[in-house]
């Protein structure tokens, strides 16, 4: 992947501006997660795993910044826990009265294939929507979200490693 630790650093560099804008952020309205599910892509399914970080930065407003990894090896140079992508979004949660919450979101992502699964070696940046559900009590926290990529140059490419993703997560608020 002749990209993707370019990708890793631009996305840190883009989480600690994130960080840097939002002064009201504290350890106190961190959460995070780590999470499991499928990722489909141009007929293939595909076991995906997520730690997930996300800061309050207003009483609505969060932002998340999330990492994926494919869970099984494929073929004799895929490996377990390769790198899948990830992504940076802007959550709006839509205050209800009780425990679930559900939010809404949109961010830039990006996309790693490897030669043994999509038969390329390549990373693809991506603008992602993200639909999501959070049930919490006291700090834990579960969260189910369904993301899907709306815009990229190459969007041939990136369907075959991402064409929507559901993650069932565990988290702790901190």
């Amino acid at each position: 992947m002749k990209r993707a630790p370019l990708t890793v650093i631009a996305s840190f560099v883009a989480c600690s501006l994130a960080l840097s804008l939002a002064p009201s952020a504290s350890a106190e309205t961190a959460s995070l997660f780590a999470g499991a599910g499928p990722r489909f892509a141009s007929g293939d399914t595909l076991g995906v795993g997520a730690l997930r970080l996300d800061v309050d930065v207003e009483s609505m407003l969060r932002v998340g910044f999330e990492l994926n990894g494919y869970l099984s090896g494929a073929g004799d140079e895929g490996r377990a826990l390769d790198l899948a992508g990830g992504q940076v979004l802007l959550m709006a949660a839509i205050p209800l009265p009780g425990p679930v919450t559900p939010e809404l979101g949109a961010g830039v992502g990006w996309v790693s294939l490897d030669e043994a699964r999509h038969g390329v070696d390549d990373s693809f940046f991506t603008v992602n929507v993200e639909l999501a559900l959070r049930a919490s009590l006291g700090p834990a926290a579960l969260r189910v979200a369904w993301t899907r990529p709306v815009w990229t140059r190459h969007r041939d490419m990136v369907d075959r490693g991402l064409e929507s993703q559901l993650m069932f997560s565990v988290g702790v608020g901190f």
